[in-house]
């Protein structure tokens, strides 16, 4: 990577939950999308938008140090209630450069990564889904501000079940042959 870059990210569309081989499910998160560039130990953060959104959230500044290599990561930025998402929570913090500590202890952000568009300079947007997430996986290990969700290869009625239950915002169904 020459420089963080922003990508468009890929978005949601609402259907029912497709039946079959080949899907992979994870949970939905009620959060703001956020793109995370580590470039040469830096880290800079993009709004679902392609805004520089860096300064908002300086708890995720140790997250270059804890990947330890060059990657474009996507994912969600979450506040919680609990053990659920709370996005009126999440208001708080969206629109908030630099925060005062009060701010960051009352309603602190958590990085939920699904997915690896980059690393080590070489685009990944082209491979699968399931070799993206494979690479994912093996590489990040959570933080005390980010973590990378499980997923669901055997079907999502289950999942979406948990998801009704705990009344989250749904599932997201993920192609496993697809590119980003």
């Amino acid at each position: 990577m020459t420089a963080a870059r922003f990508i468009a990210p890929m978005k949601a569309v609402i259907d029912d939950l497709p039946e079959g081989d080949g899907w992979a499910t994870e949970l939905k998160w009620d959060g703001m999308r956020i793109q995370a560039h580590v470039l040469d130990g830096a880290l800079t953060l993009f709004s679902g938008s392609g805004r520089d959104v860096t300064s908002h959230e300086p708890e995720l500044a140790a997250l270059a140090a804890g990947i330890g290599v060059d990657v474009e990561l996507d994912g969600e930025l979450v506040v919680f209630d609990g053990e659920r998402p709370s996005f009126a929570r999440l208001q708080h913090r969206i629109h908030t450069g630099n925060p005062r500590p009060t701010l960051l202890q009352e309603h602190p952000a958590v990085f939920i990564v699904f997915d690896l568009l980059e690393l080590d300079g070489t685009s990944l947007i082209d491979l699968p889904y399931h070799q993206r997430r494979r690479l994912l996986i093996d590489l990040t290990e959570d933080g005390p501000s980010w973590r990378v969700p499980p997923h669901n290869e055997l079907g999502g009625d289950q999942l979406l079940a948990l998801a009704r239950e705990r009344d989250l915002e749904g599932v997201v169904a993920k192609r496993l042959d697809c590119p980003y």
